[in-house]
């Protein structure tokens, strides 16, 4: 009888404590959304960075130098980004006609090769590079020996009839003579690894502790059932069946209703 109680007494704390990390987890997700979704200067000042970063993540593996924050690429994506916000447009080509090159060349990127990756409805960076991955031609423009630098412009306005973040990404190598002339003061610079693709990636973050407070509870729920069926309690077995089911549901909620689908398209 005290063993029982003595278990008792761990068990039942112990879901409390899952419990209350789901509803931490759960408002730290809708925090993240408003702030990457709503808040334009975290926007600009961190999901560039964060999105730089896991490019040159996805790079390292096939040996290849990463790429570097080009002020003029940044310049140019931006532009493009904005443009696509205010006349509500998803396309490499603008409703006027203008081409992907055409930014470059607006901001005196004189280039040997170029690229552009867009992507629409963004609210999660890892998200986002995932969507690029799993494309050919985009996953061909982050690894590709080309380019060596990278610039990434954001910009939130409404597409579809409802509000959005739009992304291009893009990539370039300049001409030798552009190099020469720009020298030391205006080049690129490294981008360092920190807490932004965490930061900038809610939705990712969320699956990864709930999937880690749920796998948690399930090896509980498979102590109490199997390697002590004496002193299980049907009452708390069933409430960790709960809070399992709870975490499947806010993961299946968080999905459907947090955003809407994430579409890309590229241009080399």
């Amino acid at each position: 009888m005290e063993h029982n109680h003595q278990d008792k007494f761990w068990y039942r704390p112990t879901l409390i404590i899952i419990l209350a990390l789901i509803l931490l987890a759960e408002l730290v997700f809708i925090g993240q959304v408003l702030l990457v979704g709503r808040q334009e200067s975290f926007i600009a000042s961190v999901v560039p960075e964060a999105l730089v970063s896991l490019t040159n993540e996805v790079r390292y593996p096939s040996n290849l130098p990463p790429l570097l924050a080009s002020p003029l690429l940044n310049q140019a994506a931006g532009l493009k980004a904005a443009d696509m916000a205010q006349r509500g447009y998803f396309a490499h080509v603008s409703p006027s006609g203008e081409s992907p090159w055409s930014w470059f060349d607006r901001v005196g990127y004189r280039y040997k090769y170029a690229g552009e990756n867009l992507a629409v409805n963004f609210i999660d960076s890892r998200e986002v590079m995932e969507a690029w991955l799993a494309s050919p031609g985009h996953r061909a423009n982050i690894i590709s020996s080309r380019y060596n630098e990278v610039g990434i412009g954001l910009a939130v306005g409404e597409y579809k009839g409802r509000r959005a973040v739009f992304v291009a990404q893009f990539f370039g190598r300049q001409t030798r003579a552009a190099v020469e002339e720009i020298g030391r003061s205006g080049a690129a610079a490294a981008v360092s690894v920190g807490f932004g693709p965490w930061l900038t990636s809610p939705k990712t973050l969320n699956r990864v502790v709930l999937g880690a407070l749920a796998l948690l509870l399930i090896i509980l729920l498979a102590l109490k059932i199997f390697v002590k069926p004496a002193v299980q309690y049907i009452k708390m077995v069933v409430l960790g069946l709960a809070l399992v089911l709870i975490i499947a549901l806010l993961l299946w909620f968080n999905q459907t209703y947090f955003s809407a689908p994430l579409e890309i398209s590229l241009l080399t």
